[in-house]
C-alpha cells in the first residue's frame, strides 16, 4: 500500500494494487458518516480506507467535511439537497469544501432539521457555483424520486445540458438493477462518465465493495491542481473501471430504517408524498427523460 499525500495539506490517497499487481486507486465517491445518517466515526472509516487501500468520500448531507479531524484516504465531499428536493453530491479539497459551505450553502439551510430538509438552494445556482469553482458533481441516485429523473424532462436537460463538463452519474449499490440501467442510458447518451458507489450508510463491506477505480500512471501530473482535484479531472476524462456489488435486500432495510431513524419524521414523510405522487402520475416516471434526445 502508497500513500499519495501532498505536504502540509490534508489530501492523500491510498494507492493498492489489483490481482496482476497494477497499482491502482480505488475510491467508493458517495458515503455517510454518524455526522448525518451513516453508522460509522470518522475515525472508523480511516480506519477502513487504510485496512482495504480503499478511499472513501465523506458525502454527508448539508453540511462540509470537518476542519479539525480528518483522515488519510479520506475525500472531503458533501451531498446537498437543493430546492427542488435533488441530491447533488460534489467533492473537493477541505479548503473549497469550507469554502463553498460558508459563501454558497449555509445562508441557505432551512429550520432546526437542516441537514435532511431540501436547502434554499436552486438547482442552478449550486451547478453555476461549482462550476466557478471548478468543482466535480455526482447527480446521485438518478432513478429514484431524490434524483434527477424526479423532475420534468425539459428541466432535466437543462441541468444535464448545463453540467455535463464537470457531472458524473452513478451506479448506485442501493438501487434495483433497472434504475442503475437507466442512469447507464442516460449516461451514454449525454456523454457523461459513470462512477460506481455505494451510497453506503452502514457495514464495512458495504464501503469497500462498491467502487471506481483507476491505475496511478494515468493520474493527471499537474502540480497546478490539487491531488483529490487531478483525480476526480481524471476520472472525469480518462478510462476507469466501475465496481458495483448490489446491496442484499435485509441490508438495504436496515439502512433505510437507520436513516428514518437519523432523518426524522418530516422527511421521511415529504419522501413519501413524493413517492405517492410518482406513482399517481402527478411526477414524471423514472425513464422520462430518456424519450427525447440529447
Amino acid at each position: 500500500m502508497e500513500l499519495l499525500a501532498i505536504a502540509g495539506e490534508d489530501e492523500s490517497l491510498f494507492v493498492g494494487q489489483d490481482l496482476m499487481g497494477k497499482q491502482q486507486i480505488r475510491s467508493n465517491l458517495h458515503n455517510h458518516s454518524i455526522r448525518s445518517d451513516g453508522q460509522f466515526s470518522l475515525r472508523k472509516l480511516g480506519a477502513i480506507a487504510e485496512k482495504h487501500s480503499i478511499n472513501i468520500a465523506l458525502s454527508d448531507h448539508n453540511i462540509p467535511p470537518p476542519d479539525n479531524e480528518w483522515y488519510p484516504g479520506l475525500v472531503p465531499g458533501t451531498e446537498i439537497t437543493v430546492r427542488e428536493g435533488i441530491d447533488i453530491v460534489t467533492w473537493g479539497t477541505l479548503r473549497e469544501m469550507h469554502s463553498l459551505f460558508e459563501d454558497v450553502i449555509r445562508r441557505k439551510l432551512v429550520g432546526r432539521n437542516w441537514r435532511f430538509n431540501p436547502t434554499k438552494l436552486a438547482i442552478p445556482e449550486f451547478l453555476e457555483a461549482l462550476d466557478a469553482r471548478h468543482l466535480k458533481c455526482n447527480h446521485a441516485h438518478y432513478g429514484t424520486i431524490e434524483g434527477l429523473s424526479g423532475l420534468p424532462i425539459l428541466e432535466q436537460h437543462t441541468i444535464l445540458e448545463k453540467s455535463r463538463h464537470f457531472a458524473f452519474l452513478e451506479l448506485n449499490a442501493l438501487l434495483r438493477a433497472y434504475k442503475n440501467k437507466l442512469a447507464c442510458l442516460l449516461a451514454q447518451k449525454w456523454s457523461i462518465p459513470l462512477i460506481a458507489t455505494g451510497d453506503t450508510h452502514r457495514y464495512e463491506r458495504q464501503h469497500i465493495s462498491t467502487f471506481t477505480e483507476i491505475s496511478r500512471d494515468v493520474l493527471i501530473e499537474d502540480s497546478a491542481q490539487s491531488l483529490i482535484t487531478r483525480f476526480l479531472h481524471t476520472l472525469h476524462t480518462q478510462p476507469h473501471t466501475n465496481v458495483l456489488h448490489h446491496v442484499p435486500l435485509h441490508e438495504k432495510i436496515l439502512t433505510g430504517a437507520q436513516i428514518v431513524s437519523r432523518a426524522g419524521l418530516i422527511p421521511t414523510l415529504r419522501f413519501g408524498k413524493r413517492l405517492v405522487e410518482r406513482m399517481v402520475g402527478l411526477r414524471p416516471k423514472a425513464h422520462a427523460a430518456l424519450c427525447s434526445s440529447a
